[in-house]
């Protein structure tokens, strides 16, 4: 990770928010949900419907044993037209069963011909369309010499939009056009008058939708064919349904006949879905520029005219964003709707030349492709390439995942309405004397017995047999084994690991101990704590496994709810599944850049907090004025107003109240936490903690009561217009959700996290000045080229060795030191077996798997051997992975890094800016451990601040 890098914290929460909403969201549970709803909504169709499940003319499917020679087969779709000739032979002519594509082929395609139907074919008046097809079918004639060997070809058209079958030949009602008028003809006499135009010895015996056609054709060469599904620039399906299937009413006034048993259906599958998919921002910005909005709702995600355009409006808003105004040269292909086709997104997305070399080429108009992007050279780089490529194998992996979801529906439609398809743990202990006190429990106890011995065999066989094969199956092996932490029977109950653990929280070493542990006994260790076996691991591959690669195998741990729950209720740091996607939709557009850039609230609450430092060089702790700052500024933007609490006179008791309240409720929170299990009835149940985490709710519901009342008041007077005003998160939540108790727990969620991190980071870097003046000296030869002036948001983000500093304190001092997470499932982890931990590792499920950044930041393999010195300048070279993550990764990384971050540095640079003399420390501890939620220092940071 890059902090504050020029092209990374928007694109990284873009390229975050595509992979949650194009590939999370599509778990196989999810998926199998989509293919139920959409089998539902088949069989209201089949009971009425104008535009789905049309039942054909026609009711039998092709024998194999229909003959001739020289058919002419259109296929008129919606980007091109398509002729063959093709001879019929039979499919069993020589003996042949089947087609195996080697030896007889039923149906031999002599010749064929494919031409786009561009804009200026569709934009043909009145019956130009039809004379054009007409032309092109008496040129594909005469072209192969064979316009007059035939005396009257024919004709056979598979038409690729909605068409209501009144009979097998011409008689067909055109019900879409090539945006043309609507005609009083038919379709089949158009095309017949056009082809007699141009003098065609042809003869029109049949016109079907598409799908059907296609069906026809492949039951022609396989009799066990029932369903056929269509995907190029648009999408359908057709079945062979049982005429039972469908109310009367459907076939009109030409009822089936007596002994028709089934009938081609055309699902218009593409009309599907509304509902029922799931949607992204940009589906939606599609949907309303389409002419049609709503009309095809599975097509509209699924088929490649719609799967490019959705790509470029994703390209097209990001590049909209990070990209510098004064470049123009940029092409106007990029901007044009539609100008992103499906064979330019096939080009990028198996683009697997040398740094993308290809893209690119597509990216700054350069090879032969037939479509390019039209960026400037200086958009274009091996990074804006490999994020163009992210973003069409999202789009392209739900389109698959979607369409799968699609046959899944049809084919298991097909299984349900007719039978024809043949879709080829601790023991337990007890007092034995109570048997002779009690004779009766004897049977009992035997019964019992039984009944585990039973359930150990049935648990054998099932769940462990295939733990067992998938073991074997990946090579996994178990964690080496440690004598200090599981030997047995002295350390059976996980007493040492739990003492050892107490002991040094108390005396504050905790995470040197921590870490200790791992340099003992490698990257990855078991420990029994309490009773308890807990994996806890340092290795970046099984972190980026378990918080992206695999997410949905992974939870939250149990105790982590229960306890956060009792202060800050259900929100985006206590919920798993649908719920945190909720929250997370909830809370994601308050950390837009527009919000995260907008540097006046934190220049006012910085004024504040440079007012309060002393300027005789009298001692101050800064860490006990950040916690002050953060929480006046998180605050001022979560309710609209700051508890003041570095300028007491201008606040009142309640905000000083709830200040005092959150911070004891926070800390009782995290010490529970950390502790046993047992001691959370004690500390969550005193009537301290109650009465603060009484007093906070009180509060915040306060101002959420007052912004449910105004919003009921603008909706009454249906106003139209948005306040005016400064930024509130509140105010959004509100608009986002009718419930008071959601919109308050999400506020304090977002609260404890957002205070916590800046100020503990603050901290931090505010400690190693005192004690670095080299790096200060050259913090502040960066902050002076802005030549007194307040920083923009770009400048910022351009000042290097800011930049360098805090990547550097997240680094050594994680203000998140650790995480934990629970197994939902039987998986894997990459390392951490056998005697080398470089063998994958099974992992069963409800498993708890600890991590800890503050070792894993460590790690002299990564860092070099000078990784425990503080040291900016690394990172002018490093570019770390996975093995550095202050914000956590994967789909819950932390929505406001970019927002802490920029509060951080911001208040760096006007403090330099107001102290340029340095800074002297005022007391010769090494720092040290204090652990909350977060990781501040014991002895606080103790300075004093020189002005000149």
């Amino acid at each position: 990770m890059d902090i504050l890098h020029e092209d990374g914290g928007e694109n990284a929460a873009l390229e975050e928010e595509l992979e949650i909403a194009f590939t999370k969201q599509l778990g196989t549970e999810a998926l199998l949900s989509m293919s139920k709803l959409l089998q539902a909504e088949f069989r209201k169709h089949l009971v009425s419907s104008p535009q789905c499940m049309l039942p054909s003319l026609n009711y039998k499917l092709p024998t194999g044993k229909e003959l001739g020679e020289g058919y002419l087969a259109l296929e008129v779709g919606g980007s091109n037209l398509r002729m063959a000739l093709v001879d019929l032979r039979g499919r069993n002519t020589n003996g042949a069963k089947k087609f195996d594509g080697t030896s007889h082929n039923p149906m031999l395609i002599q010749r064929t011909v494919s031409l786009a139907i561009d804009d200026s074919v569709r934009r043909q008046r009145g019956t130009g369309f039809f004379d054009w097809i007409a032309c092109k079918i008496k040129d594909f004639l005469h072209a192969n010499s064979i316009g007059s060997a035939i005396r009257i070809a024919s004709m056979g058209i598979a038409w690729a939009f909605p068409i209501e079958s009144v009979s097998c030949q011409a008689n067909v009602s055109w019900l879409l056009t090539h945006d043309q008028a609507d005609f009083s003809k038919d379709l089949g006499v158009l095309i017949s008058e056009a082809c007699a135009g141009q003098t065609l010895k042809v003869h029109l015996d049949a016109i079907v939708n598409d799908s059907a056609s296609t069906l026809l054709a492949r039951a022609y060469v396989s009799d066990a064919t029932f369903v056929a599904v269509i995907l190029g620039t648009g999408m359908n399906a057709a079945l062979y349904l049982p005429v039972s299937s469908f109310h009367k009413s459907r076939f009109g006034a030409g009822q089936p006949p007596t002994k028709a048993t089934h009938v081609v259906t055309n699902a218009e599958l593409s009309m599907f879905g509304l509902g029922m998919l799931p949607t992204t921002r940009w589906d939606e910005a599609l949907n309303a520029a389409h002419s049609l909005p709503g009309y095809q709702p599975f097509e509209y995600r699924v088929a490649g005219r719609y799967i490019g355009e959705i790509a470029r409006l994703v390209i097209e808003e990001d590049f909209a964003q990070t990209t510098d105004s004064s470049f123009t040269d940029r092409s106007p292909a990029m901007g044009q709707p539609y100008s992103l086709d499906a064979i330019t997104l096939a080009e990028i997305e198996t683009d697997k030349s040398p740094n993308l070399a290809r893209t690119t080429a597509i990216l700054y108009n350069q090879g032969n492709f037939p479509m390019s992007m039209g960026m400037s050279q200086y958009e274009t780089s091996f990074a804006n390439a490999l994020f163009v490529q992210k973003v069409i194998r999202f789009v392209v992996d739900r389109s698959a995942k979607l369409f799968a979801v699609g046959v899944h529906a049809l084919v298991s439609l097909l299984q349900d309405l007719e039978d024809r398809f043949s879709f080829n743990s601790p023991s337990p202990v007890a007092d034995m004397a109570i048997i002779a006190k009690l004779p009766s429990f004897k049977e009992g106890l035997l019964v019992f017995t039984l009944l585990y011995g039973l359930y150990y065999i049935y648990w054998q066989l099932t769940v462990g047999a295939s733990r067992r094969a998938v073991i074997k199956k990946h090579g996994c092996q178990p964690v080496r084994p440690n004598t200090e932490y599981n030997s047995f029977p002295n350390n059976a109950l996980g007493f040492k690991a739990a003492f050892e653990s107490i002991k040094a929280a108390k005396e504050h070493r905790y995470l040197e101990t921590i870490n200790s542990r791992f340099l003992r006994h490698g990257n990855t260790l078991k420990l029994r704590i309490l009773m308890t076996d807990i994996i806890t691991t340092i290795e970046p591959k099984n972190v980026q496994t378990m918080l992206a690669l695999k997410f949905d195998d992974w939870k939250l741990p149990p105790r982590r709810k229960t306890i956060f729950e009792t202060f800050g209720g259900r929100g985006i740091f206590t919920t798993d599944g649908p719920q945190w996607k909720h929250s997370r939709e909830l809370v994601r557009p308050n950390f837009v850049r527009s919000q995260v850039g907008d540097l006046e609230t934190f220049e006012r609450h910085t004024r504040h907090l440079i007012a309060a430092i002393p300027k005789d060089g009298s001692t101050v702790d800064m860490q006990d004025l950040f916690f002050k700052l953060t929480t006046d500024s998180a605050t001022e933007h979560l309710i609209g107003e700051s508890t003041h609490s570095l300028v007491p006179s201008e606040g009142e008791e309640k905000f000083s109240q709830f200040a005092e309240s959150f911070n004891r409720g926070v800390g009782v929170v995290a010490y529970t936490f950390r502790v046993s299990s047992l001691s959370q009835m004690y500390y969550l149940n005193g009537s301290q903690y109650k009465g603060d985490v009484k007093r906070c709710h009180d509060f915040v519901d306060s101002f959420v009561r007052k912004e449910f009342e105004k919003r009921k008041k603008r909706d009454l007077e249906k106003a139209d217009a948005e306040e005016e005003g400064r930024y509130v998160f509140l105010k959004e939540l509100v608009k986002l959700s009718d419930d008071p108790v959601e919109v308050r727990s999400e506020l304090l969620n977002v609260l404890i996290a957002g205070r916590d991190t800046t100020a503990s980071m603050l901290s931090d870097v505010w400690f190693v000045l005192a004690r670095r003046p080299d790096i200060f000296v050259k913090l502040r030869a960066e902050v002076d080229e802005l030549g007194g002036e307040k920083p923009t948001y770009q400048q910022l983000k351009d000042m290097k060795y800011l930049r360098y500093l805090m990547n550097e304190s997240l680094r050594l001092y994680p203000v998140v030191f650790g995480n934990t997470r629970c197994a939902v499932r039987d998986t894997m982890l990459p390392l951490g077996g056998g005697p080398t931990g470089q063998s994958p590792l099974f992992i069963p499920e409800g498993q708890l798997v600890q991590f800890s950044m503050w070792a894993m930041h460590r790690r002299e393999d990564y860092y070099g051997k000078d990784a425990a010195e503080f040291k900016p300048e690394r990172w002018e070279k490093l570019k770390p992975s996975w093995e550095y993550l202050p914000f956590n990764g994967g789909p819950r990384i932390c929505l406001g890094q970019q927002f802490a971050l920029t509060e951080a540095g911001y208040t760096i640079v006007r403090l330099v800016q107001a102290f340029r003399g340095g800074v002297e420390k005022r007391e010769n501890e090494p720092w040290t451990e204090e652990l909350t939620l977060t990781c501040a220092i014991k002895q606080g940071v103790q300075v004093a601040m020189i002005p000149t």
